[in-house]
């Protein structure tokens, strides 16, 4: 099959194309601008793509992808529908193509993009195979995307985005995911440009928890409490309070990451992430906590979160080793150890 995607530099629609790429499918695309790290990506992949947008250019795909920048007055959009070639946002090829019968989806006004990138590292180290999809550049050798080339995958990981699917489409991404099981971290007013009220920004999110069948899973923050209210589906909550079912303290942190510890049924495990930040134990909780419900063992959980390196741009280090620091007249170098 051939897939052409407009817009393809934004993170989640490379991050699809490279996956269809490795699944065996021929891939190509256009944009209005490329720079690294993700012209750096498409290039190694050697997908073929151009600047700009040019119907003649296209070839004769089988399906075209458009990302949510695009117009109906994109000359390329504009082609497709002449030539009667399916079109999707990338919403609704994630849900065609990627969504497994588990569907897992992580949403939030914030950490969605951590969640869901963990989760999928969980359930990879744990061999269950995951299709998956978030929209960050992992650090270290995991993909942002991965679609099972031969078979419906038994489980999905998918970051719940509530931002709009497409200027065709006003709905947010997540209604296109059908959650079996929802990770929902955070619910602060956001997105004023699609939400005016803090209202209608809330009704987008007791949406999505209405779309979780009573046989499904919702692992919600302690901060969410109100939103999942009064829903016959499993709810397991999460957060720093004692009284959650999995609960988080005695966080500490330094340069090499955070230690921290997590309650659950008089059980305390111990946990170790190289990622920075105290902010991330809410996050790690949260995984945690999906993941032993769904029967992966604690051992297998700790183990692939001690080995998760994080996201780019999310306290990342960039440098670390001796650096010279001189006195305020400019001479006595001295050296010292630094993280930046």
């Amino acid at each position: 099959m051939l897939i052409h995607f407009i817009g393809i530099c934004g993170v989640a629609m490379s991050a699809l194309a490279v996956a269809f790429e490795k699944a065996g499918h021929s891939v190509t695309g256009s944009d209005a601008g490329f720079f690294p790290p993700i012209s750096t990506m498409l290039k190694d992949r050697r997908i073929n793509f151009y600047p700009g947008w040019h119907p003649e250019k296209m070839g004769n795909p089988d399906i075209v992808v458009i990302s949510n920048s695009v117009s109906s007055h994109n000359p390329e959009w504009l082609a497709a529908q002449e030539r009667g070639i399916p079109t999707f946002s990338y919403p609704e090829l994630v849900k065609k193509y990627l969504l497994g019968n588990n569907s897992i989806v992580c949403a939030g006004t914030y950490g969605k993009t951590t969640t869901s990138a963990l989760l999928a590292w969980i359930l990879t180290k744990a061999h269950l195979e995951p299709n998956y999809l978030f929209g960050g550049l992992a650090l270290g050798n995991f993909d942002s995307a991965k679609i099972s080339p031969d078979k419906k995958a038994k489980y999905s990981v998918v970051e719940g985005d509530e931002y709009l699917t497409s200027r065709l489409d006003q709905r947010p991404k997540f209604a296109h995911y059908s959650p079996t099981h929802l990770l929902l971290t955070s619910i602060i007013w956001d997105h004023a440009d699609l939400y005016p009220t803090e209202k209608s920004y809330e009704e987008a999110f007791k949406n999505l928890v209405k779309m979780v069948p009573d046989s499904g899973l919702i692992v919600a923050s302690e901060n969410v409490e109100k939103i999942v209210t009064l829903l016959n589906c499993q709810i397991v909550k999460y957060g720093n309070g004692k009284e959650n079912d999995y609960s988080y303290g005695s966080v500490q942190q330094t340069k090499n990451g955070i230690k921290f510890d997590i309650l659950h049924d008089r059980q305390t495990y111990h946990i170790s992430s190289p990622m920075l930040g105290d902010y991330q134990a809410e996050n790690i909780t949260g995984c945690f906590a999906m993941a032993h419900t769904l029967g992966i063992s604690t051992e297998q959980i700790t183990s692939a979160i001690a080995s998760f390196a994080g996201l780019r741009r999310r306290l990342e280090k960039r440098y670390e080793g001796d650096i010279t620091v001189f006195d305020d007249i400019g001479h006595s170098p001295a050296k010292a150890k630094s993280v930046l």
